[in-house]
């Protein structure tokens, strides 16, 4: 219903599903097997202990407790555009154990499965994976990238929606493209697309 949610009514967010409390990658893998796959969802599995502060009793939980933070900071420290995942950004603490730690055969099936897993070395613990649970291949198979393309959408959408009741003409495209341009720029500065192309015009029935 939230995959739904996400990919039919709203179109404009994604959806954060995770396998429940599993026990192995094959687990995860049956699970995934009944969730959707669209680029407006994406899949996680293992659960953590966490020692409840309020509490003091330990308690499981999925490894979206620890997104809902991580997301956030990363949007806030690195820019939406800015994968957090990986031993860099992807670093997650503050649990006594983790359900289960993928095989390396393991982590091709899970990635093959469009599941988001997390991996603990001598390292630590990090987010290993960020993948949508769209089947295909492509640029929009990546958490960081979809959720860049609807930021730019909304952006652009804010900002056309300052010009309604304008008059439909040239020197109003014109501006618009302008100021569309400017405002989406910032995703090619900052890595997120190569390149950017604003065209701003009217079919016969808009005008």
């Amino acid at each position: 219903a939230i995959s739904d949610f996400a990919s039919k009514s709203r179109m404009d967010c994604m959806a954060f599903l995770d396998t429940g409390f599993t026990s192995s990658a094959a687990d995860a893998l049956d699970v995934r097997k009944t969730l959707p796959a669209t680029r407006y969802a994406s899949i996680f599995t293992q659960d953590f202990v966490v020692t409840d502060s309020y509490t003091g009793r330990d308690e499981k939980f999925t490894a979206t407790y620890f997104l809902a933070q991580k997301i956030a900071n990363n949007d806030e420290l690195n820019g939406i555009s800015m994968n957090f995942v990986g031993p860099r950004r992807g670093g997650i603490s503050g649990f006594k154990a983790m359900s289960w730690n993928p095989t390396p055969v393991q982590k091709d099936s899970l990635y093959k499965a469009q599941v988001n897993y997390c991996e603990t070395d001598a390292s630590g613990t990090i987010f290993a994976t960020q993948l949508t649970s769209q089947r295909q291949n492509s640029a929009m198979s990546n958490i960081s990238m979809v959720r860049t393309i609807m930021r730019m959408q909304r952006e652009a959408e804010l900002i056309a929606a300052s010009y309604r009741h304008e008059y439909g003409n040239s020197e109003t495209f014109k501006q618009l493209q302008v100021n569309l341009g400017n405002a989406l720029y910032k995703y090619v500065r900052s890595g997120a697309v190569k390149s950017l192309n604003v065209k701003v015009y009217a079919s016969d029935y808009d005008l």
